[in-house]
C-alpha cells in the first residue's frame, strides 16, 4: 500500500463508525475525484448543507479527508479533498487496526471496486430459471426486455447487472422523470468514478442534449459501464426516448432496457427485443420448492395456469398458502383467479402493513427508508419492510422502497385513511433543502389541499433565486399546472403563474413567458400582503428581461426601474441583494444593446456591489467577469484584464464550470488582441471545448 498510514488506536472506533455509513463513503468518493466545498457537496448529494458540514468535520478529524480555507472574493470558503486510495482493516492479536493508503494519481480501477455505492439496482434474493434470457443479455449489447407487469423484467436485469464485471448505471424511470434528471443522476454517477465532466456540464446554465449525450457515451465507453433503463414505459418525456434511441444507435455501449411497451421508435438493427413470458411449469415448481412449498405435479400445473407463471403472482400464492394452507389457497384461486390471489394475501396483512402499502402507493417511488422510519418508528418500520419484501409486495433499491405496479393497480383504499401519514411525509420533505424534496412536499400538500403550505414553498423557491428547479423543469411544470387547476387563492395562482413563466423563459419560449408573467402580476399586484413583495418584484424583473430580449428597450427600462423602487420594500437583505444583482445585470445588458458603454459600466459596477453582499461565489464571479467583459468590449484592455483574472480566482470553488469557461474565453480574446498569443492559446485549451462553444466563441 502506497504511503501506508496507521490510524491511531484512539480513533479506530470513530473510523469504523464513519466507514459504516453510506453517505460518508459517497463523500469520500466524490472528494477523491474533485476538490469541493460543503454547499457543492450538499447540492450533488441532495442533502442539507449543515449535515454535510458536520460529516466533513468528522471525516477530517479521522484523517479521511483534508480541508483548507481559501479566500474567494470577499469571503473564506472551506474546500475539501481526499487522496485515500485504499482502506484496510487488519487483525492484530485481539485488536482491530485500520490502515489506509494515499495516492497522488487517482485510480479508476480502485474506485470501480466501490461500484455498489453508485448503483440503484434492486437486490435479487431469489431467482429461478431464465438461463436462456440471461444468455441473450450476455451475448447482445442492446436489448429491450418486453413483457406484461409482474413477469420479472426488473429482476432479470438486476440479476444480469449483479454478474456484470464492470460498473453499472441503473436508472429507474417514473412518470415524473425527465431527461435533465436522468443526466443529473448520470453526472453524479460518473463523478463517483472520478469523471466529473458530465456533472459539470449538466449543472451549467445552458445544456444541449446532443452535447450531453456525446459526453455520456464517451464516459460510458471509457469505463465499460453497463447502462440499464428500467420501466421505460413510465416516461412522459420524449427526450428520454430520444436519448435511449441515440444510445442504441450503432450500439457501441451496452444498454439494457425494461418496458411493458414495445416502443416502435426504438426498433433498429442494433436492438434485440426479448419477449419475457411467465415461468414455465418446471420453473414454477422450482420456485415453489425454494420457498418451502412442495406440491404435486398436478397442483404445480394448476398454479402455473392460474397465475400465468407470473413470478409476483406465484410468490403471492406462496404467501397465501403459508397463511391459509395449500388446499384453501387452491380453492380460492379456482373461484376468481388473479384478483383473488391479491385479495387473499392482502386480507392476511396486519393493519400497519396495509397502512405502509397505502403510503407507498400515494407517495410514488421510491420512498426513502428514513421517511418510513419517521412514519412508523425504527424497529416497527424495519419489521414492516422485511415482511412486505418477503411477501413480494414491495421492492428495495438504493433510493428507497417502492410498490410493484401490479400491487398498486389492485390496491383500493380511502384517501382519508392515510391523510395523517401524508401530512407527516409532506413535513419531512419540506424540511429537506434540496429542490426535489421541496417539490414532493408541494405535491403532497396539493393532495391535502393546503394552500398556505404551497404558498410558502413556492415563495421560498422564488426568493432563493436558485436554478435547481431547471433540472426538474418538466415535473415542476406539471405540478404548477395542477396547482392552477385547483387553487382559488389569487396569491397561489399568481405564484404558480410566475414560476411557469420562469420555466418557459429559461427553456427558450420568450413570448409565452411574457404572457404568463403578465398574468401572474395581475394576481400578485392585487395582493397587499407584504410577505409577497419580493415574489412580485422577481416576477416584474423577469418580465423586464423578456422585454429586453424582445427589443422593447423603453418598456423594459421602465419595468426594471420599478423593480429597483419596489426593492426598498423588501426586508430580507439577502433576497433584496439578489434581486438588485440580477436587475442591474439586466439594465447593463440593455445598455449593451444600445451601445451606451458608460452606462453599461455604471450598472455592471452596481451589480458587482450587490454580488459582494450575496454569499455565493457564482454571483461574485459572474459580476467580476461582467465588469471585465464590459471594459473589454469598450476597448479598455488594461482595465478588463485584472477583473477577468480575478474572476477566475473567485470561481475556483464554484459548482459550475460555465462562468469559468466563459471567463477563459474572454481572456483568450483579450490576450490575442494584446498580441500575447501564448497566453491566449493556454486559455483556449484550459477547459472542455464544448463549454466554450456554448457562448459562440472561436478562440482558435
Amino acid at each position: 500500500m502506497q504511503n501506508d498510514v496507521e490510524v491511531p488506536e484512539r480513533v479506530n472506533d470513530e473510523v469504523f463508525k464513519l466507514l459504516s455509513n453510506r453517505l460518508n463513503l459517497q463523500i469520500i468518493l466524490l472528494l477523491s475525484s474533485a476538490e469541493l466545498y460543503p454547499r457543492e457537496l450538499a447540492r450533488i448529494l441532495g442533502k442539507n448543507e449543515t449535515e454535510i458540514s458536520r460529516r466533513l468535520n468528522a471525516l477530517r478529524r479521522a484523517g479521511l479527508i483534508e480541508c483548507k480555507w481559501r479566500r474567494i472574493g470577499e469571503r473564506n470558503v472551506k474546500l475539501c479533498t481526499s487522496d485515500i486510495s485504499e482502506l484496510k482493516i487488519e487483525l492484530q492479536g485481539t485488536n482491530l487496526v485500520v490502515r489506509y493508503g494515499r495516492r497522488r494519481e487517482k485510480s479508476l480501477r480502485q474506485l470501480l471496486l466501490s461500484r455498489s455505492l453508485v448503483e440503484d439496482a434492486p437486490s435479487v434474493d431469489l431467482f429461478v430459471d431464465r438461463e436462456r434470457e440471461l444468455e441473450v443479455l450476455k451475448k447482445r449489447r442492446c436489448v429491450l426486455v418486453w413483457g406484461f407487469p409482474g413477469t420479472g423484467k426488473t429482476m432479470l436485469l438486476a440479476r444480469y447487472a449483479s454478474t456484470y464485471r464492470g460498473p453499472v448505471f441503473w436508472y429507474h424511470v417514473t412518470r415524473f422523470s425527465d431527461y435533465k434528471h436522468m443526466l443529473w443522476r448520470a453526472g453524479v454517477y460518473f463523478s463517483l468514478l472520478n469523471m466529473p465532466q458530465l456533472l459539470k456540464y449538466v449543472t451549467s446554465e445552458r445544456v444541449n442534449l446532443g452535447v450531453a449525450l456525446d459526453l455520456f457515451k464517451e464516459l460510458t465507453a471509457r469505463t465499460s459501464t453497463l447502462v440499464v433503463i428500467d420501466d421505460l414505459h413510465n416516461t412522459r418525456d420524449r427526450n428520454i426516448i430520444f436519448f435511449v434511441k441515440e444510445l442504441i444507435e450503432k450500439c457501441r455501449v451496452e444498454v439494457k432496457i425494461s418496458s411493458r411497451v414495445m416502443h416502435p421508435e426504438l426498433l433498429s438493427e442494433g436492438l434485440y427485443v426479448l419477449k419475457l413470458n411467465g415461468l414455465d411449469e418446471e420453473a414454477v415448481g422450482k420456485l415453489l420448492e425454494l420457498r418451502g412449498l412442495k406440491l404435486s405435479r398436478e397442483y404445480v400445473k394448476f398454479v402455473t395456469k392460474e397465475t400465468l407463471g407470473i413470478p409476483i403472482l406465484v410468490n403471492m400464492f406462496i404467501n397465501i398458502a403459508g397463511e391459509d394452507g395449500v388446499e384453501r389457497s387452491l380453492d380460492s384461486i379456482k373461484l376468481s383467479g388473479i384478483p383473488s390471489i391479491f385479495e387473499e394475501l392482502y386480507s392476511s396483512l396486519t393493519y400497519q402493513e396495509k397502512q405502509l402499502l397505502m403510503v407507498l402507493s400515494v407517495l410514488e417511488n421510491p420512498v426513502p427508508a428514513s421517511l418510513i422510519t419517521r412514519l412508523f418508528g425504527e424497529s416497527r418500520a424495519r419489521r414492516l419492510i422485511n415482511s412486505l419484501i418477503q411477501r413480494g409486495l414491495i421492492t428495495s433499491s438504493a433510493p428507497g422502497y417502492y410498490l410493484h405496479d401490479l400491487v398498486r393497480r389492485n390496491l383500493v383504499y380511502e384517501p382519508s385513511a392515510v391523510e395523517n401519514f401524508l401530512r407527516e411525509a409532506a413535513s419531512y420533505y419540506e424540511e429537506q433543502e434540496d429542490f426535489m424534496s421541496r417539490l414532493r412536499a408541494i405535491e403532497l400538500y396539493l393532495k391535502l389541499g393546503d394552500e398556505d403550505k404551497i404558498m410558502a414553498l413556492i415563495k421560498d423557491r422564488i426568493e432563493s433565486y436558485s436554478p435547481d428547479y431547471l433540472h426538474h423543469a418538466s415535473r415542476y411544470r406539471e405540478v404548477l399546472k395542477g396547482v392552477l387547476r385547483w387553487a382559488k387563492n389569487p396569491v397561489v395562482r399568481g405564484l404558480a403563474l410566475s414560476e411557469l413563466g420562469r420555466i418557459e423563459f429559461f427553456t427558450g419560449k420568450i413570448r409565452a413567458a411574457g404572457e404568463l408573467l403578465r398574468e401572474a402580476l395581475k394576481f400578485l399586484g392585487a395582493s397587499h400582503d407584504r410577505r409577497y413583495v419580493a415574489c412580485r418584484a422577481f416576477t416584474l424583473e423577469l418580465l423586464g428581461r423578456v422585454y429586453v430580449d424582445l427589443g422593447l428597450y423603453g418598456e423594459a427600462l421602465k419595468i426594471l426601474r420599478e423593480v429597483i423602487r419596489v426593492s426598498t420594500e423588501i426586508d430580507d437583505a439577502e433576497v433584496r441583494n439578489k434581486l438588485l444583482f440580477v436587475t442591474y445585470a439586466d439594465i447593463a445588458r440593455l445598455y449593451t444593446f444600445l451601445r451606451n458603454h458608460e452606462l453599461v459600466i455604471t450598472y455592471t459596477e452596481l451589480e458587482y456591489e450587490r454580488a459582494l453582499e450575496v454569499d455565493d461565489a457564482i454571483f461574485l464571479g459572474y459580476a467580476t467577469m461582467h465588469i471585465g467583459y464590459t471594459y473589454f468590449e469598450a476597448g479598455e484592455l488594461g482595465k478588463a484584464q485584472p477583473y477577468l483574472e480575478h474572476a477566475l480566482e473567485i470561481l475556483v470553488g464554484s459548482w459550475s464550470d460555465i462562468p469559468r469557461a466563459h471567463t477563459h474565453a474572454v481572456l483568450a480574446r483579450l490576450y490575442a488582441r494584446k498580441g500575447d498569443f501564448d497566453k491566449a492559446l493556454r486559455q483556449s485549451i484550459y477547459d472542455n471545448f464544448r463549454e466554450f462553444a456554448l457562448f459562440g466563441y472561436n478562440v482558435q
